[in-house]
């Protein structure tokens, strides 16, 4: 499977973005604790396109805006 398939079909991903820097993805992946995660990991990590992954835990959410700072 490939990965951009794998992050769409893993419901835990919860945002998925291509981007232009050193790394090809960036993905928002929510779960309700370390056993969910260490599944999420069993699906994503072992993917033929993933080299590395930097992995970092939310302790707080301190904003959280949907609203998109464009004028009209």
């Amino acid at each position: 499977m490939h990965a951009i398939c794998a992050m769409r079909l893993t419901p835990a991903t919860q945002e998925a973005r291509a981007l232009t820097t050193e790394a090809d993805y960036l993905s928002k992946v929510v779960v309700s604790g370390v056993k969910e995660r260490d599944l999420v990991n069993e699906v994503l990590l072992p993917h033929e396109a993933v080299e590395r992954q930097p992995s970092e835990i939310v302790l707080e959410t301190l904003k959280d805006s949907r609203e998109w700072p464009i004028a009209s």
